[in-house]
């Protein structure tokens, strides 16, 4: 969608994921310096970034739940060359909680 058909929508709510995902990944690979070593320190960045990605996902669940209508099509219809708010909404979902997961991490 963002390549191919240069949905701005779809690219509001990518960069928003991109972000989300640094966000968690920043803050696991924070959480996760110790002296046990490196082995250990990759595999709780790993669990931590898993954690997140599937926090984030259960929050975009709900979230298409409490939308009326398909929150897919909303976020990707483009009217007049403007994303619509719901890809803005959506992709400020995804920062909050990676805001909120990179906390808990911490």
């Amino acid at each position: 969608m963002v390549w191919t058909e240069r949905n701005r929508g779809a690219a509001v709510l990518l960069a928003g994921q991109t972000v989300a995902i640094g966000l968690v990944i920043d803050q696991s690979i924070r959480a996760s310096e110790s002296e046990q070593g490196l082995g250990y320190g990759l595999f709780s960045t790993l669990l931590y970034g898993l954690a997140g990605v599937v926090v984030m996902t259960l929050i975009a669940c709900v979230m298409g739940l409490l939308t009326p209508g398909r929150l897919g099509h909303a976020v990707l219809d483009d009217q007049d060359g403007r994303p619509h708010p719901a890809a803005w909404v959506q992709a400020a979902i995804y920062i909050g909680t990676a805001f909120m997961v990179g906390a808990a991490v911490s």
